[in-house]
């Protein structure tokens, strides 16, 4: 009869943990669908802002772009994606024939990379003008 019990036992214990695993899996994918919905909706918003708009990390990597950044510059999304670096797409904006300033000198401008590394205060704003692209605005929040 220990034997019976035992194999019962071991039956119901392999049934809860074959529930937990499934209910694991159910929500995992159910957060991969919420995450699918909220990166479409990013995509779309970023597809229709009619300004160009990139986003760098703190170490100077592309973080996102829309097509119209890419268009504003003539840039390939071959080369401008995410993790490039804002030197690589500044040598890429150099062979293509719209950037004419010196790339390692660009990089180096502590501006820049106080813009990238978000180093200046909340509420603080910076606007530059910027003659084949209208106007650029940092505001950090």
């Amino acid at each position: 009869m220990s034997d019976m019990g035992t194999a019962l036992g071991g039956t119901f214990l392999g049934y809860a943990i074959l529930i937990g695993l499934l209910v694991a899996l159910l929500a995992a994918v159910a957060v991969c669908q919420r995450l699918h919905r909220h990166n479409r909706r990013l995509t779309q918003a970023l597809g229709n802002t009619p300004q160009g708009l990139c986003m760098w990390d703190a170490s100077g990597r592309l973080l996102v772009c829309n097509e119209r950044y890419l268009t504003m510059y003539g840039m390939s999304p071959k080369v401008v994606r995410p993790g490039r670096s804002l030197r690589d797409i500044l040598v890429h904006r150099t062979e293509i024939g719209n950037f004419a300033g010196d790339v390692d000198k660009y990089v180096a401008d502590p501006l820049a990379m106080k813009l990238l590394g978000g180093e200046f205060g909340s509420g603080d704003s910076i606007r530059m003008d910027v003659s084949n692209a209208g106007s650029l605005s940092f505001v950090k929040q």
